[in-house]
C-alpha cells in the first residue's frame, strides 16, 4: 500500500482473481471486490489453520469484518499477519504519520488492534509483521530482535493465552 492509502497497484498485482483457483482461498475480502483484507483455510499437522490478512492499521469496520471472520471460524488455529505491527524490538509500530481526512478513514494502531482484535479471539495465536527498517547497524539492535532484524514479542491476554 502506498503512504496515501491508495491500494490500487496492489489489488492490480495481487488482486481477487490470482487466487481464485487456490484450494485455501475463500475469496471473502473486505471491501468487497478488493484483497486488502482476507483470509484462507488451510491444515498442517493434523490441525486446522485460518490465516488472516490485514491492511496497514486497518479501519474500524476491517476490524470489524475480522473480528467476524475469526467468530466465524473460532475451532482453527488463527495466525494474522498484517503490514505494521512492531517496529524495533517490542515497540508497536505507528500509524499516526498516514493522512486523515474525510476520504481516509481513522486507521487502527498496532495496540488497538491487539485490544480490538488480538486479545478477544481466543483462537489467535501468532502475529506476523511486515518489513520494518529500522536503520540501525548491524550489532547495534535492540537484544530482544533476532539476527536478521526480525522481531520478536510475547503478550498474555487477560485469560492467560500467550500471543
Amino acid at each position: 500500500m502506498r503512504v496515501n492509502g491508495d491500494t490500487v497497484d496492489y489489488n492490480n498485482y495481487f488482486g481477487t482473481a490470482r487466487y481464485q483457483e487456490k484450494p485455501w482461498w475463500t475469496g471473502d475480502t473486505f471491501p468487497v471486490g478488493t484483497n486488502d483484507n482476507n483470509y484462507v483455510l488451510f491444515s498442517a499437522g493434523g490441525a486446522d489453520y485460518i490465516g488472516l490478512s490485514l491492511e496497514y492499521c486497518p479501519p474500524d469496520d476491517a476490524v470489524s469484518w475480522a473480528n467476524n471472520v475469526l467468530n466465524t471460524y473460532s475451532n482453527r488455529k488463527a495466525i494474522i499477519s498484517t503490514h505494521a505491527f512492531l517496529s524495533a524490538g517490542t515497540i508497536p509500530s505507528n500509524c499516526d504519520s498516514r493522512p486523515r481526512d474525510s476520504d481516509f478513514p481513522e486507521r487502527n494502531n498496532p495496540q488497538e488492534i491487539r485490544d480490538k482484535l488480538i486479545v478477544t479471539n481466543e483462537n489467535v495465536f501468532f502475529v506476523l509483521n511486515g518489513h520494518y527498517n529500522p536503520g540501525f547497524e548491524p550489532g547495534s539492535y535492540p537484544e530482544n530482535v533476532l539476527r536478521g532484524g526480525g522481531n520478536r514479542r510475547e503478550d498474555t491476554t487477560p485469560s492467560g493465552r500467550v500471543v
